[in-house]
């Protein structure tokens, strides 16, 4: 009964978790506050069945982000909340638990293809420093680029430090990739 258990859960989990599959790939990434021309690593997310089969996440990491090297989000069932784990450039662990604050919505572009869009907010708990609190949210634009939007607590709220534009790998700001003809 106990493995029918966990089974139940792990489906319950990827169920929670089918909107985000959106984000598997390679991303070329662009921090805000960065010096112009400064781009990440192709920062690029993976599902993990293997790091904790009971708990599967997706996974992404790069080697040159001024913020993190690693990020693993999954979902609690028993919580019904989006988890994060941070690994910070500092060697810091940051742990983030959250939900949807704008909820997936499916959409058509001029592409004809179905889009994606949502915001996934997620705020530190039990964070080192309580003077260094963070929030991350993931702000899905469409299947080819998302935001992510750092923040820190302030007293009055939080304050965004940085903005990360991801952009999915071989794909351009346009609406469309191809079918130009003469235009630019």
């Amino acid at each position: 009964e106990e493995a029918a258990d966990d089974v139940d859960a792990q489906e319950s989990l990827l169920e929670a978790m089918d909107e985000l599959n959106v984000l598997i790939g390679d991303w070329r990434a662009t921090p805000q506050r960065a010096d112009p021309g400064d781009m990440l690593e192709e920062p690029n997310w993976v599902w993990d069945f293997e790091t904790d089969p009971a708990q599967p996440a997706l996974v992404m990491s790069t080697n040159d982000s001024p913020y993190f090297r690693r990020v693993r989000l999954s979902y609690d069932v028993a919580a019904r909340e989006f988890t994060m784990t941070v690994d910070c450039i500092d060697d810091q662990i940051r742990e983030l638990r959250g939900a949807f604050e704008e909820a997936p919505t499916e959409f058509q572009r001029d592409d004809r293809r179905v889009h994606v869009t949502y915001k996934l907010t997620l705020n530190e708990v039990e964070p080192a420093d309580e003077r260094d609190q963070w929030q991350i949210a993931l702000n899905q634009q469409d299947n080819n680029r998302y935001l992510v939007e750092l923040s820190r607590h302030r007293s009055d709220g939080y304050a965004r430090f940085d903005t990360i534009n991801n952009q999915r790998q071989g794909t351009s700001f346009a609406q469309a990739d191809d079918d130009y003809g003469e235009r630019e």
